[in-house]
């Protein structure tokens, strides 16, 4: 099931997904790939790493194979880390740009084209993050999620990043750092980005894009979430080796919230609005829901025909997953 790497032109950007038993999040996770912009414009190839999984990804991977040429498979003849994984993948990746694809996280449709664009205009840049909303549910999409948090990270300056991992679950940097300073620690089994931004961040800049691109799904099983006493002991490790390279972090630069309850699927609170003629107020009134609520939800805006700008605003938020759903009225009626 291996194939050859296809003809199509030299993709921008390579994302690597690295799997193992993760068979099912692997369909999900293809079809939110595809539906990238850069891959409908042929500038995105997908870079499959199979460690040794005893389930079935390899099989959906081959159907999407079947219907598109830029996505690549290779399995591993044993498991191995997932910064094993991660430097095969690279090695074999042909875009300019670099971005891991966690099997169980989503992306805004336009998220990597909003990075590379990044990239692309700040050429001192090694590297750009963005924003992410939170789900504790498996196989949400990023348009369409129960919300259950989000992550705002703080803007790049050298004094952040001996406070942590700022650089998030989806990062996007450019392939040549690697022929400059190596790949992803393999000794590490937990915090190895962690090593590898901060390495990056030696002798380059990076940058904070402010939007949220992508959805972090908080999986118990996850590797992140499955040994925290390992990735505490290897991220306090790193902080002591990269301690002379960075200046003391000044304070906290954690913007995160995250419901942490138990509540059915189906439990969740469908936050209501209708609006008529309401800007320039509408911005503060949804910056305020999204920040003040603590549980999980989804927001439905319908607007009875507004002329204002407000509709415009509307659509931006959808785009941008501050809106779960939106119904826009032809005219000012009453919407039951």
């Amino acid at each position: 099931m291996n194939r050859p790497k296809s003809t199509v032109p030299s993709a921008t950007v390579s994302a690597i997904v690295s799997t193992y038993k993760s068979e099912r999040f692997m369909r999900g996770c293809l079809e939110d790939l595809v539906g990238q912009t850069l891959f409908a414009q042929g500038k995105l190839e997908v870079i499959i790493i199979d460690s040794d999984s005893p389930q079935k990804e390899g099989e959906i991977a081959s159907e999407f194979q079947e219907r598109y040429a830029n996505i690549h498979y290779i399995r591993s003849p044993e498991r191995e880390s997932i910064y094993q994984a991660w430097n095969r993948s690279i090695r074999a990746a042909s875009g300019r740009y670099v971005t891991n694809a966690n099997t169980d996280d989503r992306h805004r449709a336009d998220a990597f084209e909003r990075m590379a664009d990044c990239l692309d205009e700040n050429p001192d840049v090694a590297l750009v993050y963005g924003d992410v909303f939170v789900t504790n549910l498996a196989n949400q999409t990023f348009e369409h999620n129960i919300r259950y948090g989000y992550q705002i990270r703080p803007d790049y300056s050298p004094e952040i990043m001996l406070s942590g991992c700022h650089m998030g679950p989806q990062p996007m940097w450019r392939r040549a750092v690697h022929d400059e300073i190596g790949y992803f620690s393999q000794d590490l089994i937990s915090a190895g980005d962690y090593e590898f931004w901060c390495r990056i961040a030696r002798n380059h800049r990076l940058l904070h894009i402010p939007q949220f691109l992508g959805l972090y799904f908080e999986n118990p099983q996850g590797f992140a979430n499955s040994d925290t006493t390992l990735s505490r002991r290897e991220t306090a490790a790193i902080k002591v080796t990269y301690a002379a390279d960075f200046p003391p972090p000044a304070r906290d630069y954690l913007m995160n919230f995250q419901f942490r309850g138990s509540v059915e699927e189906s439990g969740y609170a469908n936050i209501c609005m209708i609006t008529f003629e309401s800007m320039p107020e509408l911005p503060d009134t949804l910056e305020a829901l999204l920040r003040a609520t603590e549980y999980p939800h989804t927001i439905t805006v319908v607007d009875r025909g507004s002329s204002d700008g407000t509709r415009d605003f509307l659509l931006a938020m959808k785009r941008g997953g501050i809106i779960t759903n939106l119904v826009l009225l032809d005219e000012k009626a009453s919407p039951a």
